[in-house]
């Protein structure tokens, strides 16, 4: 048996590794199979939700946040091509974010007379 990949004419990376040698259905994918975990483990995911691989996806790029790595490391690793996608992952960096909140005592109102 040979270790390497058969010629399939397919672009896609993963595929299986017994003939027929094609790309995953969704049903055995990897993203399938993770969200099958999940419901397995109890993790509520509701109609529409992402799940899968996006929420590992998150979970790196969460860690990798709260580890200071810069956000052009956080793109390249998360394989974005645009800047501006990696930035709906500041939102989930409460610590920071807590940094730049202003204080209710700081943003009193006008004083009454």
């Amino acid at each position: 048996m040979t270790s390497a990949r058969p010629d399939t004419g397919s672009p896609r990376v993963f595929l299986c590794h017994r003939p027929p040698y094609q790309p995953f259905s969704n049903a055995w994918s990897f993203s399938g199979r993770i969200k099958g975990y999940m419901q397995a483990a109890g993790i509520r995911q509701n109609p529409g939700d992402r799940g899968g691989t996006h929420w590992l996806r998150h979970a790196l790029a969460t860690r990798l946040l709260e580890a200071a790595t810069p956000m052009p490391i956080i793109a390249s690793v998360l394989g974005h091509g645009r800047p501006d996608s990696t930035s709906d992952y500041l939102a989930i960096d409460v610590k920071h974010l807590r940094q730049c909140a202003l204080s209710l005592t700081d943003t009193a109102g006008p004083k009454e007379a």
